[in-house]
């Protein structure tokens, strides 16, 4: 599923409406200055002063019959009804001109409905929030008045389905409506409470909406039985599921704990294969790790290297590394294994750099106008900062997001080559989920990645600094320590 991102600097504001106050008014985090949030707002404020001028003139017409040359359209072309009236009141002079003047009194302004309301949340979610400024070429202010004048919105699912054809517009695979029991599925999901049993698999939409295994949970079900990153999932449990965007997807992965599931996956060369697995309650690993102590040489001494490997980023993970590196002591080099490592809680990869670093900025956000936010190293970490040991990264395609601002952090400080024979998976956007009055709500893309050298990770991932070929790197501390000691050369590709 598409990352949802926690833990951003945003300011609130709460963003009413400009038609009257609203229940249906919606709060929400944006960047932007108050100035530039009000801005889109001036048409509907003048709108509501023009009508709300109108209306009293109208009413006190109304009740004075004619008197203000202000007459309802209902009775434009009742003139001799007026004249009686006026000759009752003993006012004949009045008569010509009252006559001359009847003219239809503007209608006051059609009222914006509950459901247009709830559209416009969406509507102005998107507006002050969406990544994209030019809205993928779409006038957004004239977006909305096309909405309202031609859309049909006079039941729920009417306004929910205009809201999807309005987002869809976007071309975003990740900018998505979710109706209320989804939008609940995704708080739970997104606050780490279980909803039964799973896959472990994390998956994206790709090119051509293909949903496409980012990476398979380290020692989950999907990992064990096969599932490979950049696996395209085609079917489940016989139903295909192409078209589907990765929340629906994700309903079908879910269910109780010991109950059968089939995936029908493409391999990346093209082959078709059904993977069949097990449903259990999903847990993120945590930090594992070794040190392998390598004989000596006639060129070297013998040598300490401690292999940590990182399987996800989970509000911990941070800490567990801290407690590793302390556990580990000093050492002659540090290799964190990053394979098929997919991502998770953004802020524990930031507080995990600090780790490495003592300062100097980890990852910026940005959007299509460029860099807006920069998150710089953590000082409650940095005072545990290993500066010295050299330290190598191996990553593969699975390694994505999170571990993506972990690798382009320290390899664009200098603090760590990168290694791997293939570049990370590049899934450098970031959600925020925003939810709507009604109890639905939106994911929308607010940001993307960037390195420290302002480098974009989106759909390109990092690229290995160095490659370790043909030779059998495994994924845990007794493999690899056994690998590294029966061909010590391998370490010449780790470390400078």
């Amino acid at each position: 599923m598409a990352e949802v991102f926690r833990g951003w600097r945003f300011r609130e504001i709460h963003f009413v409406l400009d038609f009257s106050p609203s229940p249906h008014s919606p709060t929400f985090p944006i960047t932007n200055s108050p100035e530039s949030t009000m801005s889109s707002g001036t048409a509907f404020a003048r709108q509501k002063k023009t009508a709300y001028a109108r209306r009293p003139l109208c009413a006190r017409a109304r009740a004075q019959s004619d008197v203000y040359g202000c007459t309802p359209a209902s009775r434009a072309t009742s003139v001799p009804s007026a004249i009686p009236c006026a000759l009752k009141r003993g006012v004949a002079s009045l008569i010509a001109s009252t006559v001359i003047a009847l003219t239809p009194c503007p209608q006051p302004a059609a009222a914006v409905t509950e459901e247009q309301l709830l559209f416009l949340e969406a509507w102005r979610a998107v507006d002050k929030a969406y990544v994209d400024k030019s809205f993928a070429g779409n006038n957004w202010l004239k977006t909305k008045e096309k909405f309202l004048k031609s859309e049909t919105m006079f039941e729920r699912d009417d306004t929910y389905a205009a809201i999807r054809k309005m987002l869809a517009l976007l071309n975003d695979p990740f900018t998505r409506f979710l109706e209320p029991d989804r939008m609940q599925a995704m708080q739970r999901a997104t606050a780490g409470a279980s909803a039964g049993g799973g896959a472990g698999v994390e998956v994206t939409v790709g090119d051509g909406d293909k949903l496409i295994v980012v990476a398979p949970l380290i020692g989950g079900p999907a990992e064990r039985a096969g599932v490979q990153p950049g696996d395209e999932i085609v079917g489940v449990n016989g139903d295909d599921v192409r078209g589907l965007s990765a929340y629906e997807l994700a309903e079908k992965l879910i269910g109780e704990p010991g109950t059968p599931l089939k995936l029908s996956v493409v391999r990346t060369g093209g082959a078709r294969d059904d993977v069949e697995l097990v449903r259990e309650p999903i847990k993120v690993a945590k930090v594992s790790s070794g040190t392998c102590a390598i004989p000596a040489t006639e060129q070297r001494s013998e040598r300490a290297i401690a292999y940590i490997r990182i399987p996800a980023w989970s509000k911990d993970t941070a800490k567990q590394l801290l407690e590793t590196l302390k556990a580990v002591g000093k050492v002659d080099g540090i290799v964190v294994d990053l394979r098929n490592n997919y991502g998770g809680f953004f802020p524990s990869a930031v507080d995990a750099a600090s780790l490495f670093m003592n300062k100097g900025v980890v990852v910026y956000t940005a959007d299509t106008t460029g860099p807006l936010d920069a998150y710089d190293v953590n000082g409650d970490y940095t005072v545990f900062a290993d500066t010295k040991t050299p330290l190598a990264l191996l990553v593969n395609k699975g390694t994505a997001s999170a571990s993506e601002v972990f690798s382009g952090a320290l390899r664009d400080n200098n603090r760590a080559l990168v290694v791997g024979n293939e570049n990370t998976f590049g899934k450098g956007l970031i959600q925020t989920l925003l939810p709507l009055s009604d109890g639905s709500g939106v994911t929308i893309t607010v940001r993307e990645y960037r390195t420290p050298n302002n480098i974009s990770i989106n759909k390109v991932g990092i690229s290995p600094d160095r490659a370790y070929g043909d030779a059998d790197i495994p994924d845990s501390a007794r493999g690899f320590c056994d690998s590294v000691v029966e061909n010590p050369k391998v370490l010449k590709t780790f470390f400078r």
